[in-house]
């Protein structure tokens, strides 16, 4: 359908999310990275995946997940899948 919006509101909608997209398509990687990282919600979560525990402290310039592994370690988990633990540190 019509995403719910009345036919004379889709267009100037359509229209909104396109200039959207496109500044985000021609947006520097900073600027990206930077809007990402206000959004991240594993920072300071408990996290596991296959190889270990640690809490989510950021992404790094490439982006991936900073992981402070209980050791005090950290490491840069660059793809893969994590779960959520139940508490924060």
């Amino acid at each position: 359908g019509s995403l719910g919006l009345e036919p004379d509101a889709l267009e100037p909608t359509l229209e909104r999310l396109l200039e959207a997209l496109t500044a985000w398509l021609e947006a520097d990687d900073e600027a990206v990275l930077a809007a990402v990282r206000s959004r991240d919600a594993l920072l300071g979560r408990e996290v596991s995946w296959s190889d270990g525990t640690g809490v989510g402290r950021g992404l790094d310039a490439s982006g991936a997940l900073v992981v402070e592994l209980p050791s005090g370690e950290r490491v840069a988990l660059d793809a893969g899948e994590v779960h959520l633990g139940r508490g924060m540190r």
